[in-house]
């Protein structure tokens, strides 16, 4: 029955060894891989043609694991391994010491003696045992010294090594190099791992996000005839009302939308600037006040307009006209010019003026056109037509039939930093360039034939700026909105034209002044666009936010997680050995080589070599006989200089002091 339980004792202890030794390991490892994945980002974008450029996006690799925990607390949990591992090693060694005891047994019983260990190596094998770490220093530096200074040969220092000991060496060797593994590992983990700000992408609901124009209701409803003039006519972006004198009142629809666009104030607006691979710029009518933050797709309206110079010369100017003045009474200069297509690429005749900015718009009107330019703001109709006439043809005619798109614009541009008649302070690049026209009296300007068209536009905004455009030609509405405001007749853009297209890119070359102008014509024409479009859904959008979050490489985790496991793994296959070597006999031998049974080989024989079932019952003091020791243990000196132990008998102080307290209490009862 004592073997039975001496058997059961030992087994559950192995098994209990072998717990110690693989659950933390196991358990770390886990724990930091369902970390890892349960907090893993992965940045995306909710479509690929909504992510931005990688400024405003993080360049990931799949060599990393971006993580949302934070960097301390991940390395916290990481070092857990790290922390027990050294302190594991005792486990380790403890499977080995049932194979020791196996091995003994069976030298010491059979012919194999001379496996047996000497009394010094018995002595290196139980520090081995019991996992001291100086003692492969003292085995290494005897090696050192048996190699390079005792000259011995290595087939006698194997000779006289018991291979008992050296499994228990290697063993020894093995666990430690396991568990420095894991530190190596906790290590690596720690300096790889760092937090990074994570720019993440979150969809939206398209609905949310009113960032697409449409038509408005006002305009998309508007009779064609009705108190605000004939809409097939007019369009939708001017007013046509009867005035006094049976004339007609006319004025830009929405105007206040029209100025807040120009001062950049509208809060239902923005025009957005894109220029194709081919250099074409384009005017996108946008939603005001975008977050850059979001990146969304829409559709929208938008104006596009190429202009090419005439040059000087391409044009016969006549002598000035004075004493003339303009519509609102104001003197003005004229001169009068006329361009043939052969030179200049289009027939025209007028009279240059001083104004700074001016145009002339052509084919924009199957039946409105402008007077000659660039003096006269009077509207003409075609001859032989009456008023009458038109608006009755209208009636049986679509808007794509009476307006235009796209159409033409002859402007005269002022240099506005350039002096009067002073052309040599003019900068460098504009002196000499046959496109800047020098006159004595109109001073240096630019005369520009432009081609304007309007666009159906879907495109897609990403970090503040338009990534991506497609367009198709819009209808004769989009048109007629767009092109009615600029004529001259109504001056609803004459100074927005000017205004746009200034500033100090416009002043370093005259191919950047044209460029100024194209856009800021673009964007002019888009404005009572504008003011007859609403909002709607954009067709996707998502948000970017920034976070920070733990880069952690791959290998860093996966190095961490091998050597757990392999130390894991290493306690497990020693456990297995051990348990297979195990047995009453190897269990009985395996308890007296530690501390407790070389304690008990000295002072306590009679019990030492008596069945045991646990360390402690190899010493008679713990056998429970009246609780008390019977012997204390010391030193004393020896005659040669040295010390030994001593066995001091306490059972008869003991017995006296026993007697002494009897009689005592006796003397007090009595």
């Amino acid at each position: 029955m004592k073997l039975t339980l001496a058997w059961e004792r030992y087994t559950q202890k192995i098994v209990l060894h072998c717990s110690i030794v693989t659950a933390p390991m196991l358990v770390s490892s886990l724990v930091i891989l369902y970390i890892v994945y349960a907090n893993v980002v992965t940045p995306s974008c909710a479509s690929q043609e909504l992510c931005p450029a990688s400024g405003l996006i993080n360049t990931t690799s799949r060599a990393f694991y971006y993580i949302d925990f934070p960097a301390a607390q991940l390395a916290f949990v990481s070092s857990w391994s790290a922390t027990v591992s050294f302190a594991l090693v005792g486990f380790l060694m403890a499977f080995a010491s049932y194979a020791n005891a196996a091995a003994l047994l069976k030298a010491s019983e059979g012919e194999e003696q001379d496996d047996l260990p000497t009394p010094h190596q018995m002595s290196v094998l139980l520090r081995v045992l019991n996992a001291e770490m100086m003692i492969l220093w003292d085995l290494a530096t005897v090696k050192v010294k048996n190699v390079f200074w005792h000259r011995e040969k290595e087939a006698d220092t194997v000779k006289r090594s018991s291979p008992i000991l050296n499994t228990s060496v290697v063993v020894l060797l093995v666990s430690i190099v396991a568990s420095l593994l894991v530190q190596v590992a906790d290590i690596y983990f720690h300096i790889a791992a760092e937090a990074v700000q994570l720019v993440q992408v979150q969809e939206v609901a398209s609905i949310s996000r009113q960032y697409s124009r449409e038509i408005a209701p006002w305009c998309r409803d508007r009779p064609e005839n009705g108190p605000l003039g004939p809409k097939t006519f007019w369009g939708c972006a001017i007013t046509a009302q009867r005035a006094a004198n049976n004339g007609t009142s006319l004025a830009p629809t929405n105007a206040t939308t029209i100025q807040d666009m120009k001062n950049s104030v509208s809060d239902q607006h923005e025009t957005l600037n894109f220029t194709n691979a081919n250099g074409v710029q384009y005017a996108v009518v946008g939603p005001p006040n975008a977050d850059p933050a979001e990146d969304y797709k829409a559709t929208s309206f938008g104006v596009s307009t190429s202009c090419a110079a005439i040059p000087q010369g391409g044009c016969e100017v006549g002598p000035p006209i004075t004493n003339v003045t303009d519509g609102q009474g104001s003197p003005v200069m004229l001169v009068p010019f006329s361009c043939s297509k052969n030179s200049s690429g289009i027939d025209i005749v007028g009279n240059l003026t001083s104004h700074n900015t001016v145009t002339n718009m052509l084919n924009f009107h199957k039946y409105a056109s402008e007077s000659s330019p660039f003096l006269s703001k009077i509207m003409e109709t075609p001859d032989g037509l009456s008023n009458v006439d038109i608006l009755t043809r209208i009636q049986n005619e679509t808007a794509d039939e009476v307006f235009r798109n796209s159409w033409s614009v002859l402007a005269l541009r002022k240099i506005p930093f350039a002096q009067q008649a002073d052309f040599e302070r003019l900068p460098k690049p504009f002196r000499n360039d046959t496109r800047i026209w020098k006159h004595d009296l109109l001073g240096a300007f630019a005369l520009m034939v432009c081609n304007v068209t309007v666009w159906d536009i879907t495109y897609v905004k990403a970090g503040g700026q338009i990534t991506s455009l497609t367009k198709s030609l819009s209808n004769g509405s989009i048109a007629g909105m767009t092109s009615m405001p600029g004529t001259r007749f109504l001056g609803t853009l004459a100074n927005v034209f000017q205004d746009l297209s200034t500033g100090p890119e416009s002043r370093s070359s005259p191919s950047a002044f044209i460029r100024a102008f194209e856009i800021g014509m673009s964007k002019a024409y888009s404005f009572p666009l504008a003011s007859q479009l609403s909002s709607r859904a954009s067709l996707a959008a998502q948000v970017r936010s920034s976070k920070v979050v733990t880069r952690l490489p791959v290998a860093a985790l996966w190095t961490l997680v091998v050597a757990n496991v392999g130390f894991a793994a290493l306690g497990l296959g020693l456990a297995i050995w051990a348990m297979r070597l195990a047995s009453p006999d190897v269990h009985q031998t395996q308890m007296r080589l530690g501390v407790a049974g070389l304690a008990a080989a000295l002072f306590d024989r009679e019990k030492f070599e008596q069945s045991a079932n646990a360390d402690d019952a190899l010493f008679a003091e713990k056998s429970g006989n009246e609780g008390v020791d019977v012997k204390r243990i010391g030193f004393k000196r020896t005659e040669t200089g040295g010390s030994t132990f001593a066995v001091y008998d306490a059972r008869f102080r003991f017995a006296e002091a026993k007697e002494m307290r009897k009689r005592y209490f006796s003397s007090i009862v009595g």
